[in-house]
């Protein structure tokens, strides 16, 4: 999910992600981009299987950016292997989302 708010001012101090979760009985995790509006914007993921502990982030933002971004990469065990997750939101000139684009390249490619 993009542009998810986590306790901001303008979602009356709501938790998204965390009502999200509860309301579809799914596991949740948020991944914060920039603190905003005396909360937290980013990205979240919902998930019929329980996310790991090994929940990493990385900033992505680039000179040009027009607001924070970030890549996150989650971890499901799923029987006796582990499903990798990435999500993020790319930003909005294409300078800056190849850039994006070519870390997070690298990170594909020294995944577990």
């Amino acid at each position: 999910l993009n542009e998810v708010d986590m306790g901001t001012a303008r979602s009356n101090g709501i938790q998204d992600m965390a009502q999200l979760a509860v309301l579809t009985r799914l596991s949740g995790y948020f991944a914060r981009s920039i603190n905003f509006d005396g909360g937290e914007y980013g990205n979240g993921l919902l998930s019929r299987w329980s996310i790991s502990g090994k929940l990493d982030v990385w900033d992505i933002s680039t000179a040009i950016s027009q607001e924070g971004r970030s890549v996150f990469r989650a971890l499901i065990p799923i029987k006796s292997d582990t499903l990798q997750i990435f999500g993020t939101h790319l930003g909005l000139v294409e300078q800056e989302r190849t850039t994006q684009a070519r870390f997070i390249d690298s990170l594909l490619v020294t995944a577990i």
